[in-house]
């Protein structure tokens, strides 16, 4: 190896939890006591450790010059392209990323990442009036057990735009401004539908940084309950399974619609929302939840009483759960 340059080899040898090296436009980074400090979490910069993270590095990074200002800190050296032993690695990478940019261009020019405000305006309208007709439906015509289910229906419709705008504030795609794009992220998901924004980003980050790659996107780990994939399938039937007790995998094809949708919005986005407030002590969160808690029990609590308005709360996010 060339003097001042670092190779695959070396590279991948950092990647434990404290020990960690990533590779962006061909320059290795030891972001080891960076991480912590990263804005979008550690956990983010460790499924890149001992990678090359250059194509999630320019799509999560809105404004790629200013987060380029912190790399210089940890810089260690370039990584050596002519590598014998690092030939096909390198070239599907470059290979990967002229392919990456390709499209991206494409999109740009088609104009793609512009957000319509007209659009974006109309659906954060529809999810307010929305949610205010399933409130008057009840104030004014009573509370039957048909205008109970038109009002969960009206309020489940509600609660599905709002968490399709959430999803596109959390990517910064409703304005220009990021600053702008948080504090109307931390509004909608906070006060609309009664969860943490940043357990949201947190989660949904790692899900865009490795799509569907086992133990690593969030979204894919769903032991002792579910399976997924074959390789998951077969370390679960293993010995080495750390799970002594799970469900029976072999049934989840006929449970799933009986355990999934009362327990993923109702119950396990919930808690796993407030554990991640009380972790990171994140106060904005708790109180932008707490105005949502008070604004349910403010709008239902005559009408339905405390368990009533629980009930209904957890049959909206149950339809939800079905509807998204």
């Amino acid at each position: 190896m060339a003097k001042g340059l670092i190779n695959w080899g070396e590279v991948k040898k950092h990647q434990s939890l404290k020990d960690r090296w990533i590779v962006i436009d061909n320059k290795v980074y030891d972001v080891s006591s960076w991480q912590n400090r990263h804005p979008g979490g550690r956990k983010v910069i460790g499924h890149y450790a001992g990678q090359d993270a250059t194509g999630a590095f320019i799509a999560f990074h809105k404004n790629r010059q200013y987060a380029e200002k912190f790399l210089g800190a940890y810089y260690v050296g370039d990584l050596d392209q002519d590598c014998p032993e690092d030939k096909d690695i390198n070239c599907k990478i470059k290979e990967y990323h002229e392919d990456l940019e390709g499209v991206r261009n494409i999109l740009v020019q088609k104009g793609l990442f512009d957000g319509s405000k007209l659009f974006f305006g109309t659906m954060m309208l529809q999810i307010f009036v929305l949610e205010l007709l399933a409130y008057l439906n009840l104030a004014y015509f009573g509370t039957s057990w048909w205008r109970i289910m038109l009002s969960v229906i009206l309020y489940s419709i509600s609660q599905g735009q709002a968490s399709w705008l959430q999803h596109d504030l959390g990517h910064l795609s409703v304005f220009g401004s990021t600053r702008i794009n948080h504090i109307f992220h931390e509004i909608i998901l906070g006060l609309t539908k009664g969860a943490s924004c940043h357990w949201w980003n947190h989660m949904h980050s790692q899900h865009h940084a490795k799509p569907n790659v086992i133990d690593k996107d969030p979204d894919t780990r769903l032991e002792p309950i579910f399976v997924v994939g074959d390789n998951v399938l077969r370390r679960a039937a293993s010995p080495e399974s750390k799970w002594t007790w799970h469900f029976p995998y072999e049934h989840q094809h006929k449970y799933f619609f009986l355990i999934g949708p009362p327990l993923l919005f109702p119950v396990y986005f919930q808690i796993m929302s407030f554990r991640h407030m009380w972790i990171h002590k994140r106060i904005e969160d708790f109180l932008y939840v707490t105005g949502f808690c008070v604004k349910l029990l403010s709008l239902y609590y005559s009408l339905l009483g405390f368990w009533g308005t629980l009930g209904y709360f957890f049959v909206v996010r149950y339809y939800l759960t079905i509807i998204c």
